[in-house]
């Protein structure tokens, strides 16, 4: 039985969001295949496992934050797998509630389904978003798989940055002008005419 954790995707990173198993309990896989999508500051990353075997029990639930070397599931061997040590997935227990309690496990089912339809933003930038007053769902992701990241949420803030106010003229400005004016309006409309004359210089 293999242990496969949550491995470090960054030299500073303590933790990642996982936002798909790519497997399921009794999969057979082999060393180089996808096994999960985990998300970090840097955007959506695939996981891949390095030893062949079966998928035992998912251990991490969809969205949940997994901290850098967390157990996530094992690889078992054949023998491991028809010997019944293959758990079943993991399984909420269900207990009588009372009222109140039903009710509020009935909201929190409904903002887990709410966070599901949420479009895809590294935690850098939802924080930068919330900073700043962003509503992600009008920029376009520019991360693995149309993930939003940081700097797509800094591209929108100097986006929405207005123009300065326009330089007020000046009374320099206003004599420039009008000096351009005349002279503009005597080279059409006064007379002119030209002298020349020769002159010795020798």
């Amino acid at each position: 039985m293999i242990e496969f954790r949550m491995p470090s995707l960054g030299a500073d990173m303590e933790a990642g969001f996982l936002r798909e198993w790519k497997v399921k309990p009794g999969d057979l896989v082999k060393r180089g295949d996808i096994i999960a999508e985990i998300e970090t500051q840097k955007g959506i990353i695939d996981i891949e496992v390095f030893d062949e075997g079966i998928v035992g029990e998912l251990m991490i639930a969809v969205d949940e934050k997994v901290p850098v070397g967390t157990l996530m599931t094992h690889i078992l061997s054949a023998e491991e797998a028809t010997a019944d040590i293959l758990p079943a997935q993991r399984k909420v227990e269900t207990k009588k509630m009372a009222p109140a309690t039903a009710i509020k496990q009935r909201e929190e089912e409904i903002s887990i389904q709410a966070t599901a339809h949420h479009l895809r933003a590294s935690p850098l930038a939802k924080k930068v978003a919330a900073e700043k007053g962003i509503d992600l769902s009008k920029i376009t992701g520019s991360g693995p798989d149309g993930a939003i990241i940081r700097e797509d949420v800094e591209k929108a803030v100097t986006d929405l940055i207005a123009p300065g106010p326009p330089t007020e003229k000046t009374a320099a400005d206003n004599i420039r002008m009008a000096v351009a004016a005349a002279m503009s309006k005597s080279n059409r409309e006064v007379p002119h005419y030209y002298l020349q004359s020769r002159v010795d210089m020798s």
